[in-house]
């Protein structure tokens, strides 16, 4: 019984936890155009996204972005891409690769080469990497003209 009250207890504190998130978008929004700082880290690099050098989070870049007509359709883009990527071609790959390597272990005593004994899954498995890259960079480009659609108004 003690685990329910403290579950109901969290249930009733979620909604001022999202409140307490939320940021001051109403005023970034008319300040400036978007401006992006690349950080180095060693070999690696990061974007991050700023007007008026206050940073942005996703939940801020996803509001203003989807506030004007021309940057939302192609912010529309790029989440149609995304979601493309993510819940068609890459487990389209996962499933193609997993039968392909267990079909190579059930069929490895047979004198043909790994390659020949799976060629309809391993073909099916390049393709969905193939699709996954390409529509990674198509939301990719339509990311950033949601931000140059943005941009043209400043």
């Amino acid at each position: 019984m003690k685990h329910y009250s403290i579950l109901f207890s969290l249930l009733l504190f979620f909604p001022f936890l999202i409140q307490a998130q939320n940021s001051n978008v109403d005023s970034l929004k008319k300040n400036g155009p978007i401006k992006v700082n690349v950080i180095q880290f060693g070999t690696h690099s990061a974007k991050l996204y700023s007007i008026n050098n206050q940073m942005l989070n996703n939940a801020d870049m996803k509001s203003i972005l989807n506030s004007y007509p021309k940057s939302a359709y192609e912010f529309h883009k790029y989440t149609q891409q995304k979601n493309i990527g993510l819940f068609v071609m890459l487990p389209i790959f996962v499933i193609s690769s997993t039968v392909g390597i267990i079909e190579a272990i059930n069929n490895k005593n047979e004198p043909e080469s790994k390659v020949r004994k799976v060629p309809i899954p391993l073909a099916i498995s390049v393709g969905g990497a193939i699709g996954y890259i390409i529509t990674a960079i198509n939301g990719n480009n339509h990311f950033k003209k949601a931000i140059l659609a943005y941009n043209t108004q400043f």
